[in-house]
């Protein structure tokens, strides 16, 4: 996918997910290195959903925006339309959105 730190972001703008895909987050603490990868739905209502595991200190921040779990198939669901994904890229992360038809474009 070619994520490097000269094309990744520091924030996050829910109306820049055009469509659901995947997001890969970059520690700048790391040298760059990344260190997760979660998934974005982006419904026919164009409400986001952040499908998350293993990433706890990611689903403590958004726990503590919305103060909800949604699990869902082993992954915890979190709605976007709340601070707490920005609240986590602050504590040292950058991220990289790749959207589903640029995926399968690759397929």
């Amino acid at each position: 996918m070619g994520i490097t730190p000269g094309n990744t972001q520091s924030v996050f703008e829910p109306e820049r997910i055009t469509e659901s895909g995947i997001i890969n987050f970059m520690d700048r603490r790391a040298g760059g290195d990344i260190v997760h990868t979660a998934y974005i739905q982006k419904t026919s209502h164009n409400t986001l959903f952040l499908y998350n595991t293993n990433q706890n200190l990611l689903d403590g921040a958004m726990v503590k925006a919305t103060g909800k779990i949604d699990p869902s198939a082993g992954a915890l669901v979190h709605s976007l339309d709340n601070g707490g994904l920005q609240n986590w890229l602050d504590t040292g992360y950058d991220f990289a959105f790749t959207p589903n038809s640029i995926l399968n474009a690759n397929v």
